[in-house]
């Protein structure tokens, strides 16, 4: 077995459980003497504050003024408000045309963007489909040879061309044999 240090990690210990405990002592009084002034406080506030409050309700009489408008002045605020709604009413139309007008574009745009899309696909499967009949390429990576009564392989009379878009692929065509 491995020896033991020589107490200094039950030292450690102990000072640490010392300081825990001196921590919770010192917590504990500041809190009750916390506690203690706030007591302390609101009962001094409590009996202060009940002769200020009554001398204040006994002088607050309020007296209410009626507001008089004359007809001129209501037909005015009227129009005034008329006016307010038919230009926020105007507002809200322009803004409901605008909104209309992005969202037609947009749509638009985006009718276009998958038309093309479509297209480019539609054109990349075509190209495909004829490369692949074209092609003398058999599955395992041969050519096909297709033999001819003399035992020699058959050849077209003239090289295949391939018209339209330039891709990558490579035709091999070969020569008749003598």
């Amino acid at each position: 077995m491995a020896k033991r240090g020589n107490g200094f990690g039950k030292f450690v210990a102990l000072a640490t459980i010392a300081g825990a405990v001196a921590a919770g002592i010192s917590y504990f009084t500041k809190y009750k003497s916390f506690h203690k002034e706030l007591e302390e406080n609101f009962h001094d506030f409590e009996d202060d504050g009940n002769d200020d409050i009554s001398k204040i309700d006994s002088t607050m009489n309020r007296s209410y003024v009626s507001l008089h408008a004359n007809k001129d002045e209501l037909k005015t605020a009227a129009s005034d408000i008329a006016d307010a709604a038919k230009d926020a009413a105007n507002a809200a139309k322009n803004m409901m045309k605008d909104a209309a007008s992005i969202v037609s574009d947009t749509a638009r745009e985006a009718a276009s963007a998958v038309a093309d899309t479509a297209k480019d696909m539609f054109d990349s499967t075509m190209e495909k489909e004829n490369t692949e009949e074209d092609s003398d390429i058999t599955e395992d990576g041969g050519l096909d040879y297709s033999a001819s009564e003399s035992g020699q392989p058959a050849c077209d009379a003239a090289p295949e061309t391939t018209t339209g878009s330039s891709d990558d692929t490579t035709t091999i065509v070969e020569e008749e044999l003598q």
